[in-house]
C-alpha cells in the first residue's frame, strides 16, 4: 500500500493538480483495501465493470478538469 501511495502522491502534487489512478487489482474491490488509501481519495473512488464504462467517467473527469482551468484562467 505504500507503494500505491507514493504512486498516488506522484500523480497529484498540488491542490490545483488533475490526475486519474486506476487500481486494476482485485483487492481494490474490498473495503479494507480501500481504507489503506488516503483519506480524501477514499471518497472519489468508483468500481467499474468494463472499459467502456471506464473510458465515459475518465471523459467526464477531465472535461470537467479542462472547464475549471479554463474557466478559472
Amino acid at each position: 500500500y505504500r507503494a500505491i501511495n507514493q504512486a498516488v502522491g506522484r500523480v497529484i502534487r498540488h491542490k490545483d493538480d488533475y490526475g486519474a489512478v486506476i487500481l486494476l487489482d482485485e483487492r481494490f474491490t474490498q473495503m479494507a483495501s480501500i481504507s489503506q488509501l488516503p483519506g480524501w481519495m477514499r471518497s472519489h473512488v468508483k468500481k467499474l465493470h468494463d472499459w467502456n464504462q471506464t473510458t465515459d467517467e475518465l471523459k467526464k473527469f477531465f472535461n470537467i478538469a479542462i472547464e475549471k482551468v479554463v474557466f478559472s484562467a
